[in-house]
């Protein structure tokens, strides 16, 4: 954590009164929502925001040099898209897809999880990517991602203890399947080598496995323990990781991204992370969608009841 989102978090938690079912905004401009839950699951939607103030210009690429790198900051250099190119479309309906989990957990549990917002579009904001490349070192956009990642971290510390992120993403792959992503490569996937030290649920997989390798592995896309990809797969719907699709093959297929390696638990604490990426045709479709929500909340439910 970097000294000024160490600060944000610091200001935030000594003005925050946590309150379950209370909304917080990170100030009078709402760029980011923080929904405050009482169990033990945090949801963030990163690229589900719609807002577009123009006092915060639209992310460019940033420029090269062989030697440094990429620089990400607004009209500094000519932007090179190649190397240091930056995404701009959003994941849409992630954050009404957020929403319904959080609803559906608290019908089935009588409890809602937490669930953090990014509110800006993703070309204005991008709060899936480290601080440059995700503001391009617009103070106002800075702002805005230091308050997404207080928020995290308040819902971790109202935790206290073990608990699950669930980062909701968007994809278009053509394999049209759900992606559950524990930074654990394609390539790893696909060849069986893999372990819980450098996945982003490495703290349940010390937990459940300890060091039994072949355990982790079910722990991911088996059965025996239950992996999250079995419990959706049960649901219905076409999953990888999982014991019908143990990996992605050829597919396309994201494995994590910055919030779940930063928040889950690869490098620290007990706070496991899984990004979540759903297709287009679950999330364009009015019948679909809330579905889908729905049966994701299910799956969350009995992986959470098995291991946490």
């Amino acid at each position: 954590m970097s000294v000024q989102q160490a600060l944000a978090t610091a200001v935030l938690a000594a003005t925050l009164l946590l309150v379950t079912g209370v909304t917080r905004y990170d100030s009078s401009k709402r760029y980011i929502k923080y929904e405050v839950g009482a169990l033990s699951v945090i949801i963030t939607a990163p690229h589900g925001g719609n807002l577009r103030p123009s006092s915060i210009p639209i992310r460019q690429a940033g420029s090269y040099s062989p030697v440094t790198g990429c620089n990400y900051r607004h009209n500094s250099g000519t932007p090179d898209n190649y190397h240091c190119g930056v995404r701009l479309f959003k994941d849409s309906y992630t954050s009404y897809i957020a929403s319904h989990i959080a609803d559906e957990l608290l019908t089935l549990t009588g409890h809602r999880p937490h669930v953090i917002y990014n509110r800006l579009h993703r070309s204005r904001l991008d709060a899936n990517r480290e601080v440059n490349e995700a503001t391009l070192n617009v103070q106002e956009a800075i702002h805005a991602y230091n308050n997404f990642t207080a928020f995290i971290n308040a819902a971790k510390a109202s935790i206290g203890g073990r608990a699950l992120l669930l980062d909701i993403h968007g994809q278009t792959h053509a394999a049209n399947w759900t992606e559950l992503g524990y930074s654990i490569s394609k390539t790893r996937l696909n060849t069986g080598s893999f372990s819980a030290q450098h996945s982003t649920i490495k703290a349940i997989g010390m937990h459940v496995c300890n060091t039994d390798n072949a355990c982790f592995q079910d722990l991911v896309r088996g059965s025996s323990p239950n992996s999250l990809g079995y419990y959706l797969s049960n649901e219905g719907y076409r999953v990888v990781p999982s014991p019908v699709f143990p990996s992605p093959g050829g597919n396309g297929y994201y494995s994590g991204g910055y919030d779940v390696r930063t928040h889950g638990s690869r490098y620290s604490g007990v706070v496991d992370a899984i990004q979540v990426e759903i297709p287009r045709e679950e999330r364009f479709s009015s019948v679909r969608r809330p579905k889908v929500a729905r049966a994701l909340a299910r799956a969350v439910k009995y992986f959470m009841d098995d291991h946490y």
